[in-house]
């Protein structure tokens, strides 16, 4: 075998290398929940409820004024007991007392979504992202969760956190949120609205990562069929502790960055490396060295 020969051949595996990196554990990377992915955020809430005889807040204060809670979100994807290409969405969410970290209550939702998209296939809510999907655009994405539903988050702007570059998505408007007093009965027409509410996701656009939450809303209240206001039920909101904040980043640039290292940079250098050896087969003084090696050598 010629070094022609042997150059060309290794310059082709790696080239097929290259793509076939790329393509299969690339797109695996691509997923938006892989079987096993998970996240967790921590949030300082604030929650109050409204008289119950006036059906109103104090006066002279807002969501700000109310008392503290420690809330805490886990979600976690698992590809058990799916169709093929699906992953199964578990989403805790539970609230501790501030002063004494006693548990207020706790509850637990689970979905159905595609790995990839991490969009619903079929349902209600078919269509709709369970959160920001990876490679996100600067566009608006219909989501639907544990706790809210079909809310289209419209990108914002961009935001750097910490050197970490992030796109902001929020919802700001009228919150239907009868779904989330489903115990409580109300007369017919009547449904409960949050009056502008705010929730806002910072995002790495690359991995769909939320790495800052916030949810706001002045108050819940019951609404009759003409849209007049009767009584409030109760207000509540959360952000990310700037604690979580620091933690979510340092755990998104590690994932970013193994998420470049095997979708861009290994199957770059393997391809450029291929194309190299191909070069360097192909190239004249090689063809003439093996021209020479040749000459005098009996012809088998």
């Amino acid at each position: 075998m010629t070094r022609q020969q042997m150059l060309t051949g290794v310059g082709i595996i790696l080239i097929i290398a290259a793509v076939a990196w790329r393509f299969a554990l690339g797109t695996q990377l691509d997923q938006r929940f892989e079987d096993g992915w998970s996240w967790q955020m921590n949030t300082l809430g604030l929650n109050s409820l409204a008289d119950e005889d006036t059906g109103a807040f104090p006066e002279g204060t807002t969501l700000a004024d109310d008392p503290d809670t420690l809330n805490t979100r886990t979600i976690s994807a698992t590809a058990n007991d799916v169709p093929e290409g699906q992953v199964n969405i578990t989403d805790y969410y539970e609230v501790h007392n501030a002063s004494t970290n006693a548990l207020d209550w706790d509850f637990t939702i689970n979905a159905t979504v595609d790995a990839a998209t991490g969009q619903y296939l079929e349902g209600s809510y078919e269509g709709d992202y369970y959160l920001i999907p990876r490679n996100a655009e600067q566009t608006t994405y219909v989501v639907s969760n544990s706790t809210y539903q079909s809310l289209p988050m419209a990108f914002q702007r961009e935001e750097e956190i910490a050197g970490l570059k992030t796109y902001l998505y929020a919802f700001y408007g009228d919150l239907p949120n009868t779904q989330s007093y489903s115990d409580m009965e109300l007369e017919e027409g009547q449904e409960v609205v949050c009056f502008d509410f705010e929730m806002e996701y910072w995002v790495e656009p690359t991995t769909g990562e939320i790495v800052r939450y916030r949810d706001w809303c002045e108050g819940d209240y019951v609404v009759d069929a003409d849209g007049e206001t009767l009584y409030g039920l109760q207000r509540w909101g959360s952000t990310s502790q700037q604690d979580d904040i620091v933690q979510r980043v340092d755990a998104v640039k590690t994932l970013l960055n193994n998420y470049r290292l095997n979708s861009l940079y290994i199957p770059m250098v393997l391809f450029v490396l291929g194309v190299l050896a191909l070069g360097l087969a192909f190239s004249p003084g090689l063809l003439k060295d093996d021209t020479n090696n040749t000459k005098g050598k009996p012809i088998a």
